[in-house]
């Protein structure tokens, strides 16, 4: 089932919205926005990426969420906005972007907090990710690297960077590129069909992209 996207809505092509989500009239939705399974877009909000948003989340009428922030002294460096499961946003709320933290990109974090946490293994060729109690979930090959890689940097990095340790050998940038988009695809779609949050893994608008650790998530990096 596709999204439910009403004819006067501006959705980006940079957009990426699970299969359920809800756009409403007017609403627009723009750059590098991705929203989980369960969502609800109301008339003329306004949703700005880089912007990650996890399931069951409600944007009521008129809301504005992930605008630049609001500081005399941002001068537009890359910044984003990470939103977590089951929160509701009221008519016209704003949630804009944190300022930036040193070199790295600054996220502001709204999390429902009913997520349980995730305890992360990676060891280069295999990895694997368990949600609360449940069974973990295995990966392997080029999913299972891309993990490692993610793990070891410990922070954003360029995709190129990444790819590039998972394909040394590939010398043609374009298919380095499209190698890179289609197994991120594929990563994404094995983290929900495990019943994990998709934004574990987050790919920014700017080129970046890095693991996206909650407070009570663990990581061990065995590589």
């Amino acid at each position: 089932m596709p999204p439910l996207i009403h004819p006067t809505a501006v959705v980006s092509a940079d957009a990426r919205l699970a299969p359920d989500v809800t756009v409403g009239p007017l609403a627009v939705i723009d750059g590098p926005v991705e929203l989980g399974p369960g969502c609800t877009v109301a008339a003329q909000a306004r949703l700005t990426g880089p912007l990650t948003v996890g399931p069951n989340n409600l944007f009521d009428t008129g809301c504005v969420i992930g605008g630049a922030p609001q500081h005399s002294a941002y001068a537009g460096d890359p910044t984003r906005v990470e939103i977590g499961t089951g929160n509701t946003f009221r008519e016209h709320v704003t949630v804009h972007r944190a300022m930036p933290v040193g070199a790295g990109l600054s996220p502001t974090r709204v999390t429902g907090g009913i997520d349980p946490p995730l305890h992360i293994i990676t060891a280069y060729a295999t990895a694997q990710i368990q949600v609360g109690d449940a069974p973990p979930v295995s990966f392997s090959g080029v999913h299972a690297r891309i993990l490692s890689e993610l793990a070891a940097l410990g922070g954003p990095a360029g995709w190129e960077v990444v790819a590039r340790e998972v394909w040394p050998d590939e010398d043609d940038a374009w298919v380095l590129r499209k190698r890179w988009d289609v197994n991120l695809g594929r990563l994404r779609a094995r983290l929900r069909d495990g019943g994990i949050r998709t934004d574990l893994v987050r790919a920014a608008g700017t080129g970046q992209v890095e693991l996206v650790l909650r407070h009570n998530d663990v990581l061990e990096d065995r590589g």
